[in-house]
């Protein structure tokens, strides 16, 4: 006991000493790395990232380590869209760590997000979310490729939660203090704002994607899926009854043998993924 306790002492110790680092950088281009250096003593992890994600806008890259470029271009060229956290930050700034596993798979588009990460190789992911400038949320992120993270990890993370957004409201009071900056450990080649270049944008992949022989009236179908509408939706859109949208939505995964909307995306996205390794040859 006494040793297990030595150990959480020297842990607090690190992770003190390290947000006190980040207080000393605040106003500074890589206080935002500094804050999530200090808070990543706190768990294992093997991917990092730091968004800005804005009520309005794509999610802003500032910062990543680890993980895939293809899946991360795909991911900021649309797929953002079906990310909970993301989605979370569409109601104002939050503030809270959040696990990934907590997000039900019953939330529209979950699945696709799900599929995508695991896809790459991340079995879990945890946020803290801190409140940012003009109505955004700061969104430090660790991916995990084997396990998932522990409550006891989540715990730690809520221990320290409210002193690292005194230190991070403390940074956004600094005059110098820039939002947007993305730090100097952004990797070479990363689409880190504003999504990815034009061609992989996710509305041009979804308006070009042409699986199978499909009439247009079904392709009409497959793309209002891909961006996220319910039946009821699509069949508003397109002036037809509930019930043809169904006829015809079992039509289309007869032609592509496929049995659901979740192959459906996965169909999508495995399109998408053979689009950006064409372009990165």
């Amino acid at each position: 006991m006494a040793k297990a306790r030595e150990m959480v002492t020297r842990s607090s110790e690190v992770t003190l000493g390290l947000l006190s680092r980040a207080l000393d950088h605040r106003g500074e281009a890589d206080f935002q790395f500094q804050l999530l250096e200090a808070l990543s003593s706190l768990l294992h992890w093997n991917y990092r990232y730091i968004f800005r994600y804005g009520p309005n806008e794509p999610p802003v890259c500032l910062f990543r380590e680890g993980g895939d470029f293809h899946s991360f271009d795909v991911y900021l060229s649309g797929f953002y869209r079906f990310d909970p956290f993301y989605r979370l930050c569409l109601n104002g700034p939050q503030l809270g760590v959040e696990l990934f596993r907590d997000h039900t798979v019953a939330e529209r588009g979950f699945q696709t997000y799900r599929d995508l990460l695991t896809s790459e190789g991340v079995s879990d992911d945890i946020v803290v979310m801190l409140p940012d400038s003009n109505g955004a949320t700061l969104v430090l992120c660790w991916d995990r490729a084997e396990g998932q993270f522990s409550t006891r990890t989540m715990l730690s993370l809520r221990t320290y939660l409210a002193l690292a957004n005194s230190i991070h409201q403390t940074h956004l009071g600094t005059p110098n203090a820039n939002p947007t900056a993305q730090t100097d450990q952004v990797s070479d080649g990363l689409s880190a704002t504003r999504g990815a270049p034009p061609s992989l944008l996710f509305d041009v992949a979804v308006e070009t994607y042409s699986p199978g022989n499909l009439a247009p009236r079904e392709l009409q179908i497959v793309r209002l899926s891909l961006r996220g509408y319910h039946n009821a939706a699509i069949a508003k859109a397109m002036g037809i009854s509930h019930q043809v949208v169904k006829n015809r939505k079992r039509m289309v995964y007869d032609k592509l043998d496929i049995t659901s909307e979740r192959e459906l995306f996965r169909l999508f996205l495995d399109h998408i993924m053979s689009d950006v390794r064409e372009d990165a040859v």
